[in-house]
């Protein structure tokens, strides 16, 4: 972990530094930690889900014995040749022309610090757990607005940061997906939701549903613990379908939590694995 954690602090220089770092760690004869750091220029939380997933297909084919499927990626010079394509058109000009109309008389972006700092290697991270009345109240609420609750939760701050600065308009920035030439629209709309879901799920079974990663190594166990998972996953679906036909704004957490929480049961007998 001190490893771990001096790599982290590392300061990265997007012009000269390493953008990623990956290791592994082995823990036992049969057990492994695959370390992986990168910079946000390099992988996000959509493309780094797709690169994992790659990295087990490949994974699983050398350890059957297979070999592994094509890549599915395009590749880096088929990514800058798009780019300089876009850089020589008309629309870099077009798009140029409405951002500076759109931004023309902005204020500056709004900020609650009185002086910049420099970039720091570490993050600091609170977290609260909301009641479920006041859950329920803002999943209602950007029900009603016709948004996210994400994008709900980035008007609040917003809102707050304009009443901290005695302003009656702000500008926040924020990281969005890039521009994606070949995609319209829908299409584009339709991977930032099915990312939002997958990071849902994810969430869910690490806190809601208590279904923490298991170490397996049994394929069989491997295949019951997906199959345990994806039940969980189906029936708090369909709690959530049932709690907004019986009151519009409702989540699934608000009718569980106050049942007893759900508690993982530890085998004490001969280790199966």
């Amino acid at each position: 972990m001190e490893w771990i954690s001096q790599d982290l602090r590392q300061h990265v220089d997007l012009t000269v530094g390493r953008l990623h770092a990956i290791a592994l760690f082995r823990l036992a004869d049969t057990r492994y930690a695959w370390y992986v750091r990168a910079h946000h220029i390099c992988i996000d939380g959509y493309s780094g889900m797709l690169w994992a997933h790659r990295v087990a297909d490949v994974y699983t084919a050398f350890v059957n014995g297979d070999n592994p499927s094509p890549s599915p990626f395009a590749s880096l010079c088929a990514l800058l040749s798009e780019e300089e394509s876009y850089r020589s058109s008309e629309q870099v000009r077009r798009d140029r022309a409405s951002w500076i109309a759109e931004m023309e008389g902005a204020p500056d972006a709004a900020t609650l610090a009185s002086r910049k700092a420099a970039p720091s290697v570490r993050c600091i991270r609170v977290q609260i757990e909301l009641s479920p009345k006041t859950e329920a109240h803002l999943r209602q609420l950007a029900q009603e607005s016709g948004v996210e609750i994400s994008s709900l939760l980035f008007a609040f701050v917003a809102v707050y940061l304009a009443r901290m600065e005695g302003m009656g308009e702000v500008v926040v920035g924020l990281p969005v997906t890039g521009r994606l030439t070949d995609w319209s629209g829908e299409q584009l709309w339709r991977a930032y939701i099915q990312l939002t879901e997958a990071e849902e799920a994810f969430r869910l079974y690490k806190s809601d549903l208590v279904m923490r990663p298991v170490w397996h190594q049994k394929e069989r166990r491997v295949q019951a613990h997906i199959l345990v998972c994806f039940l969980a996953y189906v029936l708090w679906k369909t709690l959530s379908l049932w709690c907004q036909r019986a009151q519009p704004g409702w989540a699934s957490r608000v009718c569980w939590r106050p049942t007893s929480a759900p508690r993982q049961r530890r085998n004490t007998g001969p280790p199966s694995r």
